[in-house]
């Protein structure tokens, strides 16, 4: 290849990994395309070419992949795995043609291009991997059109940073908070309040976790916030879903108190009346073991009196040497003291008397 005119002599060299300097000069500005050979891949959006004889450093222009620096410790979400995948796409040798915009440098002093292996555009090939996503640097917009379609069909496909394949990616994420707010608002609901509670508690987690979750997403800034958006929105929704479950249980449980409390409330009542009706039936009993005994004292207390009559009358008549006879029909001829309210003796008028000592 002809070696075009350099509108500037090299301007100043960087120091790369293995001793290899990295030369950057001014390309010629007429120039809207160079061949170059794939030294090495630098991370998702960076390479190493050698081109006119010097290694130069090249940005894929128009995208923007995750940090994957070793040497800084700096390591996005899928860094690593959009380093593997350009150096899959572009293996050390590759030839490949580099296409320029209206601005040739970046401010690292990096070679802005677009990287084509015959009529594959390497930067959008990125983008539809979900490993990299558009971005504008100065006036440079010729490739974003074609970077912005790569990332829509990446967004569908749920590939790279859009899918499940790391727990830091976007879907993993929507769909780690999706499986959360599922399971708190499909959960049984126990009958006792104390039961509910715990499921009420629990659901405040999930709910909490929302939060977490944005923040997850948030953290994923090499991703422009448009892109976000709808992962952000997503994460909405859930949080919607979850507040509604959580506004359901709280019902369930307030209903679950009342319940209780009224059973708790008849249960009182209950051993109340029964505790009344076992106080009743004892004093009942106490009543009628009261008044057997005054019958009983009664009725003896009647016959010690009966008896202490028979003893007296019997004794008075034996004093007095009273008798009885059947004159004056019968009656008895005791002319003594007399008690008419006792018995023992029967007057010749045929009436009841005991005989008693005369004052």
């Amino acid at each position: 290849m002809p070696i075009p005119i350099i509108a500037a002599a090299i301007v100043g060299a960087l120091a790369i990994g293995g001793g290899v300097a990295v030369t950057v000069s001014a390309v010629n500005e007429a120039n809207s395309t160079d061949e170059a050979i794939i030294h090495r891949v630098i991370d998702g959006d960076t390479v190493d070419v050698r081109m006119y004889g010097d290694i130069q450093r090249v940005r894929l222009l128009n995208v923007n992949s995750p940090e994957d620096n070793a040497a800084t410790g700096v390591a996005e979400c899928m860094g690593a795995e959009a380093t593997a995948a350009l150096e899959k796409l572009l293996p050390k040798g590759t030839t490949v043609t580099l296409r320029y915009d209206s601005e040739h440098y970046d401010r690292y002093d990096r070679l802005l291009a677009g990287i084509f292996v015959d009529d594959t555009l390497i930067n959008a090939e990125m983008a539809r991997e979900g490993l990299a996503v558009p971005m504008v640097v100065g006036d440079n917009t010729r490739f974003i059109e074609d970077v912005e379609s790569a990332v829509a069909d990446a967004k569908t496909a749920e590939a790279g940073i859009f899918g499940t394949s790391l727990p830091c990616t976007l879907g993993s994420t929507v769909e780690s908070y999706r499986t959360q707010a599922q399971s708190a608002a499909s959960a049984p609901m126990p009958a006792d309040s104390a039961g509910i509670a715990e499921v009420v508690a629990t659901t405040a987690v999930v709910l909490g976790g929302a939060d977490t979750a944005d923040l997850a997403i948030d953290a994923v800034d090499w991703v422009t916030p448009d892109l976000r958006g709808s992962y952000t929105s997503a994460i909405a929704d859930l949080r919607g879903e979850v507040q509604k479950a959580k506004t359901t249980q709280e019902a369930h449980f307030t209903s679950a108190v009342a319940r209780e409390k009224a059973e708790a409330e008849r249960i009182a009542a209950e051993e109340a009346a029964r505790v009344a009706a076992e106080e009743a039936r004892i004093a009942a009993e106490r009543a009628a073991a009261e008044q057997a005994a005054a019958a009983k004292a009664a009725a003896d207390q009647a016959a010690r009196d009966a008896a202490q009559r028979r003893s007296t009358s019997s004794g008075s008549s034996s004093a007095t040497g009273g008798g009885s006879s059947s004159g004056d029909g019968g009656g008895s001829t005791y002319t003594g003291c007399r008690n008419y309210n006792g018995s023992g003796m029967i007057d010749t008028k045929g009436r009841s008397f005991a005989p008693i000592p005369c004052p």
